[in-house]
């Protein structure tokens, strides 16, 4: 058996103060069985708790100090397209079955922490995968630093200032002489795509416009492999 109070840190959470109670059946609230193995998740004013057990036997325990609930597979979420995975799925390419438990965290850091068990040839916790460990935490991280958030928006409150437009007018009248690679997102939120539309008088020199159809407003990190592909296309034509 293994009982874990916090295998790892969780964020802004530590390990409740009263795991046993909080592993208590009086606070199930989700439950999901893996061939020989069933995971269990149960919420109280005690913490979120998840167990596994085979034969009766507890062979992986956590609780932490969380109001919210361990959520057992990873179930579909079209606003952030994210597919379900059915419990037992080979997730890792090793050829045996996996489960995914996953946590919110909350707080100032909120993020989610997923757990991926491999069920077979012996029970393990695999991999913890923390979510502020991916591209959109970093930006989040770097926008809640002082100031920063203003800087990005410093261009447009200039553009606006009094008579700022006049001055540029001589350099928005200028055509544009080198050769120029356009990508822009169909699904961009704020610049829609008929934006692009007659800007070929801008030109003098090469022009060329490459629409990507499932991407918003930030292509290159939306769809980095095709980005660099149409830029070297573009360089080595240039």
């Amino acid at each position: 058996m293994i009982w874990v109070a916090a295998a790892v840190p969780l964020c802004t959470q530590g390990p409740a103060e009263n795991p046993a109670t909080a592993c208590t059946s009086k606070n199930h609230v989700d439950a999901a069985t893996v061939g020989k193995y069933q995971f269990t998740a149960y919420k109280s004013g005690d913490g979120a708790c998840i167990q596994a057990t085979s034969g009766g036997k507890v062979v992986y325990s956590q609780s932490v100090d969380s109001y919210e609930t361990f959520t057992l597979g990873q179930p579909a979420d079209a606003q952030y397209n994210i597919p379900a995975i059915a419990n037992g799925t080979d997730v890792t390419g090793r050829g045996r079955p996996n489960m995914i438990a996953s946590l919110y965290t909350g707080g100032a850091h909120c993020c989610t922490i997923h757990y991926v068990f491999e069920l077979e040839p012996q029970f393990k916790l695999l991999a913890t995968l923390n979510d502020a460990d991916d591209d959109l935490a970093h930006f989040r991280a770097a926008f809640a630093r002082r100031y920063s958030i203003t800087a990005a928006i410093n261009y447009y409150r200039a553009m606006m200032r009094s008579g700022a437009m006049v001055k540029a007018q001589p350099w928005m009248d200028r055509k544009i002489e080198a050769p120029t690679l356009l990508i822009w997102g169909e699904q961009d939120v704020a610049l829609g795509k008929e934006l692009t539309y007659g800007m070929e008088g801008l030109f003098t020199g090469p022009f060329q416009i490459k629409y990507i159809p499932d991407s918003g407003h930030w292509v290159q990190q939306e769809k980095p492999e095709l980005v660099n592909r149409y830029i070297r296309e573009f360089l080595t034509l240039s």
